[in-house]
């Protein structure tokens, strides 16, 4: 199941990166429109959101980290 969830997020991420890159917009806008879609109150694809937990933690440490360097 979990193995399931990884395929759901990591497939949409590529998908919806593509075409935020094809529109011009952030990715990060990109990346919110999937978790929406995926989580509970979307599709509801993804349930058991406390398996994933962690992911969102460390995708924001490097979202800092990376902004972070830029300056």
């Amino acid at each position: 199941m979990l193995t399931e969830y990884f395929f759901f997020v990591f497939t949409g991420a590529a998908l919806l990166a593509c075409l935020a890159m094809y529109s011009r917009q952030p990715l990060l806008v990109a990346y919110i429109v999937l978790g929406t879609i995926l989580g509970p109150f979307g599709l509801g694809l993804v349930q058991d959101v406390a398996r994933l937990s962690p992911g969102p933690r460390l995708g924001m440490i490097l979202l800092l980290f990376f902004r972070g360097r830029d300056y």
